[in-house]
């Protein structure tokens, strides 16, 4: 059936007319404050699986209200197996946050220009990949298909993704890869903002070659990172889930860990129908009064138990958790769901608890990477027993284990999410008081004559 839609709308083009677009999808010439770059005089590259890349060309600004964020690709067909790949372009973006502007699709052919804007097909798919694992994100692809795409063309494609996320309010936050499977002739990253709020980064993983070039021009801040050529990546089996081979540089508008926190910080807040539920869920287990290790022993293997994992991360829910009254109401929800739900049950019986942000991959390396809500993708809890924190995981399968024999957390730094929290904090694998699994080997040693 795609396939089928593809070719419909493909001969559509081909009839002359322009073959309509999905919803946040629009046609429009390239923006005036991107500053082009001439692909004809690039080098020449290796072809790796028939495509030879020519021009990575990223460009962002948030000078406007509404941060626009461009790119054009240009590569050659150099052999059967490009085709492919090269008669298709995928661009997924946000749905109520993010428009999709197409500048161009042109194939330069013999010398000649040939204009694939108006006859290219365009379906609009929501491909959830982790849906299996519980975690629906709604972002959406739009999956282009250029007719008449042959070996021996070079394909000049260009698009605009205009807006981004709500939740982030007047602060940006991206991440670009820098390094490819395959060579580059150009690998550009340029980026504008207001000189009073600059663009800060941080490269990553490495990126053989690159130069860097950053101006205060008037009022605005000029950001470039280039490599000419960006040669390329070779992966690495067996690396560390937190090792980025490829390289990728983080751009931001936070100016420290602090500011991360006291974004983060509004989006945990109990309202007081979350209170009142999480004090009936106090009574119903008689915790109140009770010594606060008890409490959140009780607790923890509650909430573990009683909701379930699934992750509906649509526009803000990415970032923003649900009040704990919906989260105990519909008993579903994902790590900062579960997280804010056990937060407000322990405050509830009288104990200090908050969120952490952690990453599940960087782990301690997040410490490396630039402030940026980004850089986490995981929330904990720690409470406040006597004097110590005691960092906890509710998204985990239910523990029945009590305090000091439960598996400890192994996500080595964290962001907690209060007020005043400046900066990221160790979490430390506490040593299990007892065993957490007795092993008893019996070995017989038979005679050498004996039959085994």
């Amino acid at each position: 059936m795609r396939r089928l839609l593809f070719m419909l709308l493909a001969l559509a083009g081909a009839a002359g007319a322009a073959t309509p677009l999905p919803e946040g999808v629009v046609r429009a010439p390239a923006p005036d404050w991107i500053e082009p770059v001439a692909a004809e005089g690039l080098p020449a590259t290796e072809a790796r699986n028939g495509l030879a890349y020519v021009l990575v060309d990223d460009q962002l600004t948030t000078l406007p209200a509404t941060p626009e964020r461009y790119r054009r690709l240009v590569f050659d067909v150099a052999g059967r197996e490009g085709l492919e790949n090269a008669g298709r372009l995928s661009i997924g973006f946000l749905p109520g946050d993010e428009q999709v502007r197409l500048h161009a699709l042109r194939i330069v052919r013999n010398g000649g220009v040939l204009e694939r804007l108006d006859e290219a097909g365009a379906e609009l798919l929501r491909k959830e990949t982790r849906a299996d694992e519980g975690i629906l994100d709604g972002e959406r692809t739009l999956e282009l298909v250029i007719p008449d795409v042959r070996v021996g063309d070079r394909l000049d494609l260009a698009f605009s993704i205009v807006g981004s996320r709500g939740v982030f309010g007047g602060d940006f936050h991206r991440a670009f890869t820098t390094g490819y499977s395959q060579p580059v002739a150009l690998r550009r990253l340029l980026g504008f903002a207001p000189a009073t709020r600059p663009l800060r980064w941080r490269l990553s993983g490495g990126w053989p070659g690159h130069t860097v070039g950053e101006q205060v021009q008037g009022s605005r801040q000029r950001l470039e990172l280039r490599a000419s050529p960006s040669p390329r990546v070779i992966e690495e089996s067996g690396a560390p889930a937190w090792f980025d081979g490829h390289g990728h540089v983080d751009l931001s508008t936070s100016a420290d860990w602090a500011a991360v926190a006291a974004w983060s910080l509004p989006l945990y807040r109990i309202d007081a129908a979350g209170e009142a539920a999480a004090a009936a869920v106090v009574a119903d287990l008689g915790l109140r009064g009770r010594p606060a290790a008890e409490v959140l022993d009780a607790a923890l293997p509650w909430v573990q138990r009683e909701v379930r994992y699934l992750s509906l991360g649509l526009g803000a829910n990415a970032y923003s958790p649900a009040p704990p009254a919906t989260t105990l109401a519909r008993r579903f929800g994902d790590c900062k769901d579960k997280a804010l739900l056990l937060i407000a049950i322990l405050r509830a019986a009288g104990i200090p608890a908050e969120p952490v942000l952690v990453s599940t991959t960087l782990r301690r390396t997040v410490a490396d990477h630039l402030p940026t809500p980004l850089a986490f993708d995981h929330v904990i809890v720690r409470a406040r027993l006597d004097d110590d924190w005691v960092y906890v995981d509710p998204t985990r399968d239910v523990e029945t284990a009590v305090a000091g024999e439960r598996e400890p957390v192994r996500y080595e730094t964290g962001l907690p999410i209060a007020a005043g929290s400046a900066d990221l904090v160790a979490i430390p694998a506490t040593r299990l008081e007892g065993p957490a699994i007795d092993v008893l080997q019996q070995v017989a040693v038979l005679p050498a004559d004996a039959e085994a």
